[in-house]
């Protein structure tokens, strides 16, 4: 173990020169930036011993020891630390060659920037090394940040105790000083004390437990060296806790840990971490470079799961995974969840980013990858199909807005993070990587991907290694165009914010003409002056495209490129003009793709005559472009509301999930207008057909994505008052009444909404009782969403009024506004209490987003800004969003309604009222 640790500083002492350049001389390290700490000082081992008092006083007793080696000759340390109590003499610096103590002049500390700086009276010697040692106090925190603390109960009714971590993305600090940066790597030796009656864990497997002397019923446990890893991976629990490995796997790496009463539970994720250890260590060709991994359910975290190096923590209810009470969607979710994390092991552990800009580096590549895991493992789910819906889709809808961001986003300040920490890096990220996978071929994604791990594995790496890597491994397989870099291509799609619509024109036989420019959901976006250059807002775009002649969609590999420097691009071999074409196969480019009239028309009729021709992810494509085309202004709703004629006959999940995320829009900005009955009326003859051959009877032995179908049909089903939905609503109803014990049916929520329409009061709190009893996330939102569709405007205030703190409020803001009373309810109780709630601002912001997202006239605008008037200008600038939507949605309403309503009476859905 000593010659390891030996071997390892050795190995990390000949990496800081290089880390070191990188940081001076990239984009990453501005000259002025005061919130970094200067590379002066590379940490090589820390030994940490804390004695954490969990469940007495919470207090922390610490001592850390870190190894240190002087890049310059330098007479003062400086390194992070908040919310820590240094012992008085509690401050030594030895030197490693001869043992001598370094004399210390004095300490100071800079709390607004985390730093305390130690003052020597004699300079060190560069490249010598030196042992920093501090002994200090701390305090668990209540909140789940640093090392915290938070209670659960057992079915003892015993109040049981766990301390974790939490250090992502700069709170290691709150725990010990440490250099807390990603790029100062190290080794780390974790000496944790606990009672008896407590297990403690950490990053490394156990290695001994020893009596603390004067302390009986006390034990430190000594855990095996790590790898070198960055501060913000460090872990450390203290519980009491059971786990449990994996059925009929004597060799497994994995153990779960959660609190008695729901360990059955965690089959479910023991078998997808394990299946995708060895899916990724096959993968890349690159073992798990830990030992073993726990998994830990937790009661309180500040994240769904966090991939700390071989000790992952989770939100309980995020892990387990009941066959009998979870749904079709929460059984997806987690192995989703799990599987991004283990991928973390490798992208973002074994290989960590150099600064936070590039964080899309771990995010995005974990959830890319756990998709193709999870794919592989579970092929029938159709994860890849889904993937063009949920993530790729999803995030183009908050990436074509004026505020969005690029996924590679210059971060000076930790603290910060949070502000850039969205969808942009997690699946625009996974979406472009996506999109690469079909430019190189994925076989030279997978060599490359594997050669970067190799090349930087226990370091650190910025995007430009990445693209390094990729090229060279590119070239070799002869995948890149002559002249071009992987960097050339890519810096246009992490650089930039938002993405291009490509316009097709097909002016005569056999050609088309192609243009690009960036795509704005509302056209209102590009007419502020938001200091960005449209003629600089470029792509390098791959073209892939078939037609009605030979409607192959298998070769997703580019055919051409449209390039920044080119206006428009000529592309020949397509049929004549009375042939559909369609371009960007398979959705596997990030744009989107406008046509001219003709083709709509073309690929409107292949639909109507013949929809699967076009497989799942291109259907689901002409459905999300031509209704995002139609809502930005550039396409007509005529066309748009054309294309979705087609779903009476589709039957496939991932279309039907473009079609109603993009509908629904529609929906609310229609609620309260005269033809809202006539679209509910059309959308009930789009959904007919497929509720009558699925059902919304819930079946658990169906395949997992026709039990996903029907939780979305039983939501719409419900909205739309179908008589299926009914039913079942009635039948609750009699439950209630009798008194008759209820549980949530997992995949078929929509009815509690019904019942509780029609139920009153009383269907209302029963609904409430189960609400308060259930401890799982997705039921209790599906219940919380019932309760939000009473009718009586007492029960909903007296919701309101039910002490909600935090996101609990903005849970029951999101329920209560799903129906006309509950919007005016929702946004009259932040009217009334905007002074409190502009004092909270952590939530403040997303009940704004929550309540205003649909408004659409003047005096909803007049009223939204009398509240942002009163802000802080941070907040403003985070809520200037929420005004651009209103602006929009009421040019929406201008531009659309009109046009929608011409065609609701020509499709032959069109509501008259005789008022004479």
């Amino acid at each position: 173990m000593e010659l390891n640790r030996i071997v390892i500083g050795i190995f990390l002492i000949c990496q800081m020169t290089s880390v070191a350049a990188k940081e001076n001389n990239g984009r990453n390290r501005s000259s002025n930036n005061r919130l970094r700490l200067p590379t002066q000082v590379q940490p090589i081992n820390y030994k940490i011993k804390l004695q954490p008092y969990v469940g007495i006083n919470n207090t922390v007793d610490g001592h850390v020891e870190i190894e240190i080696r002087a890049l310059r000759a330098i007479s003062r340390i400086r390194l992070h630390m908040t919310k820590i109590f240094i012992k008085p003499r509690g401050i030594k610096l030895i030197s490693t060659d001869n043992s001598e103590s370094i004399a210390i002049r004095g300490t100071k500390k800079e709390p607004r920037r985390d730093f305390i700086t130690i003052r020597l009276r004699d300079r060190l010697v560069a490249s010598s090394t030196y042992t920093l040692i501090i002994d200090f106090t701390s305090k668990l925190n209540y909140e789940p940040k640093g090392f915290y603390t938070s209670t659960y109960w057992e079915q003892d009714d015993r109040q049981r105790y766990v301390a974790a971590t939490q250090f992502w993305p700069a709170l290691a600090r709150n725990s010990f000083p440490c250099f807390d940066e990603p790029a100062l790597k190290a080794t780390f030796d974790v000496f944790l004390a606990r009672q008896e009656h407590m297990t403690a864990l950490s990053n490394m497997p156990l290695l001994e437990s020893t009596p603390i002397p004067q302390q009986p019923g006390w034990y430190w446990d000594q855990f095996a060296t790590t790898v070198p890893m960055s501060t913000y991976l460090v872990a450390f629990l203290i519980t009491e806790f059971l786990n449990r490995t994996l059925e009929g796997n004597e060799g497994s790496r994995v153990t779960a840990w959660t609190r008695g009463e729901i360990l059955d539970q965690t089959q479910h994720s023991l078998d997808v971490c394990e299946r995708g250890i060895n899916y990724f260590e096959e993968y890349f060709g690159i073992e798990l470079s830990i030992p073993k991994i726990d998994m830990v359910g937790l009661p309180l975290t500040a994240h769904n799961a966090m991939e700390n190096w071989g000790l992952i923590t989770f939100s309980e209810s995020s892990f387990v995974y009941s066959t009998s009470e979870s749904t079709a969607a929460s059984k997806q979710e987690s192995a989703e969840l799990v599987t991004h994390e283990v991928a973390h092991q490798w992208f973002g552990n074994l290989v960590s980013i150099t600064w936070w800009t590039d964080l899309w580096l771990s995010e995005g590549f974990s959830t890319y990858m756990s998709n193709v895991a999870i794919d592989k493992m579970f092929p029938s789910w159709q994860v890849l199909d889904q993937f063009v819906v949920t993530r790729l889709q999803t995030v183009m809808a908050v990436d074509s807005l004026l505020n969005s961001h690029p996924v590679s986003t210059t971060v000076q300040d930790p603290a910060k993070i949070h502000e850039v920490f969205d969808e942009i890096p997690y699946s625009k990220g996974a979406s472009i990587i996506r999109m690469m996978s079909h430019i190189l071929s994925e076989s030279t994604l997978r060599e490359g991907l594997s050669n970067y791990l190799d090349r930087f594995k226990f370091k650190n790496a910025a995007q430009d290694d990445l693209w390094e890597t990729l090229t060279v491994t590119a070239l070799k397989s002869g995948s890149l165009p002559h002249g071009m870099t992987v960097k050339e291509i890519m810096d246009t799609w992490t650089l930039q914010p938002g993405y291009p619509v490509i316009t097709i024109e097909r002016p005569d036989n056999y050609t088309a003409t192609i243009k690009q420019t960036r795509f704005y959901l509302s056209m209102l976006e590009n007419n502020g002056n938001n200091g960005i250059s449209e003629e600089d807002l470029r792509w390098y775009i791959p073209i892939t495209f078939t037609d009605q002649n030979y409607p192959y969609f298998v070769h997703t590999k580019p055919r051409t490129w449209l390039r920044p420097q080119d206006d428009q691009l000529t592309v020949t071999g397509l049929p004549s003009r009375d042939k559909w074409a369609i371009f960007n196969l398979q959705q596997t480019g990030y744009f989107r793709v406008n046509y001219d009239s003709a083709n709509w028309e073309l690929l409107i009729e292949q639909l109507l005559r013949d929809h699967t021709v076009f497989p799942e992810s291109n259907r689901a494509q002409i459905i999300d472009d031509s209704l995002n085309l139609a809502r930005a202004g550039i396409l007509s709703y005529t066309v748009a509301l054309n294309v979705t004629k087609y779903l009476y006959r589709e039957e496939a999940y991932t279309p039907w999930l473009a079609a109603l995320n993009n509908l629904r829009y529609i929906d609310v900005m229609l609620r309260s207008t005269p033809q809202y009955g006539a679209f509910q009326d059309y959308l009930r003859w789009l959904v007919e057909p497929i509720i009558s051959r699925v059902g919304l009877e819930e079946n658990k032995e169906d395949p997992l994505v026709q039990q996903l179908l029907r939780m979305l049909l039983d939501e719409w089903a419900c909205k739309l008052e179908h008589p299926a939905c009914l039913a079942m609503a009635d039948d609750l109803l009699k439950r209630f009444s009798n008194k008759s014990t209820l549980t949530l049916d997992g995949n078929v929520g929509g009815a509690y909404c019904v019942a509780v329409q029609r139920g009153g009061r009383e269907a209302w709190l029963a609904v409430w009782k189960l609400f308060r009893q259930t401890p799982n996330t997705v039921r209790r939102d599906a219940l919380g969403q019932a309760l939000g569709c009473t009718t009586y405007a007492w029960l909903i205030n007296m919701q309101l009024q039910s002490d909600l703190q935090g996101m609990d409020l903005v849970d029951a803001l999101r329920w209560i506004r799903q129906t006309e009373l509950g919007r005016y309810i929702a946004w009259f109780y932040v009217w009334n209490n905007r002074r409190t709630l502009i004092r909270r601002p952590q939530i403040f912001p997303t009940i704004i987003q929550t309540v205003a997202k649909d408004f659409y006239n003047d005096h909803h605008r007049f009223m939204l800004s009398a509240i942002l008037e009163q802000v802080d200008p941070e907040t403003g600038r985070l809520l200037s969003g929420v005004t651009a939507t209103v602006a929009s949605n009421q040019k929406w309403h201008l531009r659309s309604y009109s046009v929608i309503q011409l065609w609701l009476a020509e499709t032959g859905f069109s509501i008259q009222i005789d008022l004479h």
